[in-house]
């Protein structure tokens, strides 16, 4: 056990006594402590083990629906908000200013990260990469099933803005789906033990 954040955990705990690992994360993070969920258990276990602490583990969602209406999982609305509003402006087909202003930004989005950070967060469910790494894949991902998804849909002669777009965000809004219940296993897994 990292000796400075032994002793950060039971200052912490001195403190401001929180009732729960996940109340005793969140006071870490606001402090500027950044510490991985699991690393935390298996602190706060040792912790508990020698009678220096007695929290409790954070539990489990108890289903899916209400995994999705807790405040961490706000990607998974973003994803969908922009994925929604970006088909509508291309849908829409309007040249004014303000909307190709946006359906350019939007559609970077759409085209150069969305898909790919939907498709990592499936992959690494638990948060096993660093932000950094996690951007990169994302970027890396998006491009790639962009091109991919444009070259099949060129194949067969449908290459065309509102059809790329809305075969992009279906690959996206249930790639999101699958990340998001990925996520809820992994978080009841990983409460469970």
């Amino acid at each position: 056990m990292p000796e400075d954040l032994r002793e950060a955990i039971l200052k912490v705990l001195n403190e401001h006594d929180p009732s729960s690992v996940k109340e005793l994360r969140q006071i870490l993070r606001d402090l500027g402590i950044p510490v991985k969920e699991t690393e935390l258990i298996e602190l706060v276990r040792k912790l508990e083990w020698t009678g220096m602490t007695s929290l409790s583990p954070p539990r489990p969602p108890p289903s899916f629906y209400e995994y999705l209406t807790e405040p961490g999982v706000w990607w998974i609305y973003l994803v969908f908000v922009v994925v929604f509003w970006e088909t509508v402006l291309v849908v829409s087909g309007s040249e004014a200013l303000v909307a190709s202003f946006f359906r350019a930004l939007l559609g970077l989005g759409v085209i150069g990260f969305f898909p790919g950070y939907a498709s990592q967060r499936a992959l690494f469910p638990r948060g096993e990469l660093s932000w950094l790494e996690r951007l990169l894949l994302s970027i890396f991902l998006s491009v790639t099933i962009s091109i991919s998804l444009g070259t099949i849909l060129g194949y067969f002669f449908l290459f065309q803005a509102g059809t790329n777009i809305a075969f992009l965000d279906l690959f996206t809004t249930a790639t999101t789906l699958v990340a998001a219940y990925r996520s809820f296993q992994s978080e009841s897994k990983m409460t469970q033990k």
